[in-house]
């Protein structure tokens, strides 16, 4: 599974590193329950923030997260807007 958190908006770089903040704040006391290993905490955490201050080598984070997809089977990824006007 792979679920992208597109956050928008003037400061999305700011804004998309604050959500991710906070999101995994709010896992920390999640208890995730049901079959299969697509619902652990390693699972549902952040994988990949993607602002436009930090460079992305695309194809190096595409083999890095190929790796956590083959292990948890989810990849978590919240991007910028920003990122994608560019």
């Amino acid at each position: 599974m792979l679920i992208i958190h597109e956050v928008m908006g003037r400061d999305s770089g700011y804004l998309t590193a604050a959500t991710a903040r906070k999101y995994r704040e709010g896992i920390k006391t999640t208890k995730f329950t049901g079959p299969g290993f697509t619902t652990t905490q390693k699972s549902r955490d952040i994988h990949a923030v993607w602002i436009p201050e930090l460079s992305l080598n695309i194809a190096d984070e595409g083999e890095r997260l190929k790796k956590i997809m083959d292990e948890s089977g989810c990849v978590n990824v919240f991007l910028s807007s920003v990122l994608l006007m560019e």
